[in-house]
């Protein structure tokens, strides 16, 4: 079942970790974080605003965009050329936590570092082994973003959260073909999105990855999940593969905003 209660309990973090880096004397930090422009301009725009409360504090700001971010990183923190702080996310922090490339922040909590206005269980999104190792900057969900217009013009009810994977299914298919728009497809191609899998997983009482950092579900039902949008791609109710690897879950590559779909399979802040 594609439903909505059980995407929307899919929460991620944005959490910023504290390279080790940078040394107490220093005045100039150097942060590094993933996004568009809009991201760009909030995150200047704080920094700027704390360093109008710490005169004597600039901090240099620069992003990318894509899968290149974690590129880029990793080899910055192989080349010991680290960002003092850089941007992470709670499947990636405890790879890098492990490999020393983040400062434990427990000593500054409760005194620099003020979490009283924090969420219930936020800090322990950023704790790997028992220590915090990153403040979130953020929580969301993930979602399925539809234009519910573009289903009822054409004379479909629009998915819901009592919709079923395979009404789903029938769904695109049907739309795709009494539209018969070029270059417009029902769905993006949700066979990419390791998050969505996370969901189709936790609908059948598995996960991923098991609280120990053991693999919590088997070849058959990747087979399964890859096999349900391989016969949705054949019947031409998703995006082709030309159109979906130019998908790289930023905004201005998702099918929807550039007109291709009625259907955004994304993240919530990106609304």
């Amino acid at each position: 079942m594609v439903s909505r209660r059980h995407l929307l309990q899919t929460a991620a973090t944005l959490p910023l970790v504290l390279g080790g880096s940078a040394g107490a004397a220093e005045l100039r930090l150097r942060m590094f974080w993933w996004g568009g422009q809009e991201r760009a301009r909030r995150t200047i725009a704080v920094n700027d605003l704390y360093h109008q409360h710490h005169p004597d504090v600039t901090i240099a700001g620069e992003s990318q965009d894509g899968a290149a971010y974690f590129q880029k990183l990793a080899t910055q923190l192989a080349g010991r050329d680290a960002p003092d702080i850089f941007q992470l996310e709670p499947t990636a922090l405890p790879d890098f936590a492990s490999r020393g490339a983040t400062l434990p922040l427990d000593p500054m909590l409760g005194k620099d570092i003020q979490t009283k206005d924090f969420a219930p269980g936020m800090l322990d999104l950023c704790r790997i082994d028992g220590k915090v190792q990153g403040l979130p900057i953020g929580v969301n969900s993930f979602s399925l973003f539809i234009d519910n217009a573009a289903f009822s013009d054409a004379g479909f009810t629009p998915p819901n959260d009592a919709t079923t994977w395979d009404q789903y299914a029938d769904l695109c298919v049907a739309f795709t073909k009494k539209v018969a728009k070029p270059n417009y497809w029902a769905s993006p191609d949700g066979s990419r999105y390791h998050d969505m899998f996370r969901v189709w997983l936790g609908q059948r009482g598995k996960v991923l990855f098991t609280a120990d950092g053991q693999l919590g579900c088997n070849a058959d039902d990747a087979a399964e999940w890859f096999a349900y949008w391989d016969k949705l791609r054949k019947a031409g109710g998703i995006t082709p593969p030309d159109v979906a690897s130019l998908d790289s879950m930023l905004v201005s590559t998702y099918p929807m905003p550039l007109g291709k779909s009625p259907v955004c399979i994304a993240w919530s802040n990106q609304l």
